[in-house]
């Protein structure tokens, strides 16, 4: 392996190493790779323009590196900016519809323990709790009629894996004779389905 160093003049203040490698093998092959090792000579007049150099050199990696939009998430303000004004978008309504049920979180058989949990329609309401059995608070309903309302109860918190079947003001859900994880429930006029 032959190592030259070049000094590239006085201006600059760079060394450079060259490296060849002969490969036996290949008999009139020869690989040439080089290295080029930024070094501060000790020369006082370069000084100055190598820390420079560096300084330059680090804050565009350094700026490159954190403001790639792509890899950032999208604060509230900038997503706004990204969507589409007024296309598909619903306005929000004018008025609170809800409904509260009562979830009984004891085993089927045992004296009922039941909370109570508000729901708006159309929104998907999140819990984190056990549960036996899911039935409509009768004396709470605003600005709908309840007769009109359906409820899913799901197993998770985003409401993808349904537990039982939809229900009503007059059918009960019973989910099991023992508490069951119980993440959310979406509420919803039965004539919106």
């Amino acid at each position: 392996m032959a190592s030259k160093s070049i000094s590239f003049g006085m201006d600059t203040n760079l060394l450079c190493t060259a490296s060849t490698y002969d490969l036996p093998l290949l008999k009139h092959a020869k690989i040439e790779s080089t290295f080029l090792l930024i070094l501060p000579l000790p020369n006082l007049y370069t000084h100055k323009y190598n820390m420079l150099f560096f300084t330059i050199i680090a804050t565009a990696l350094a700026t490159a590196a954190a403001a790639n939009p792509l890899d950032q998430p999208l604060s509230g303000q900038a997503l706004q900016r990204r969507l589409p004004q007024n296309e598909g978008q619903r306005t929000p309504p004018s008025k609170y519809y809800g409904i509260s049920l009562n979830i009984n979180m004891k085993p089927i058989g045992e004296q009922p323990e039941y909370g109570r949990a508000p729901v708006e329609l159309n929104m998907l309401a999140q819990y984190t709790i056990k549960a036996s059995e899911i039935i409509f608070d009768q004396g709470v309903h605003v600005n709908l009629e309840l007769s009109t309302v359906l409820c899913q109860a799901y197993s998770d918190v985003d409401g993808v894996v349904p537990l039982g079947k939809p229900f009503s003001a007059s059918e009960s859900l019973y989910l099991a004779q023992e508490p069951v994880q119980l993440g959310s429930v979406l509420c919803y006029v039965s004539g919106d389905t």
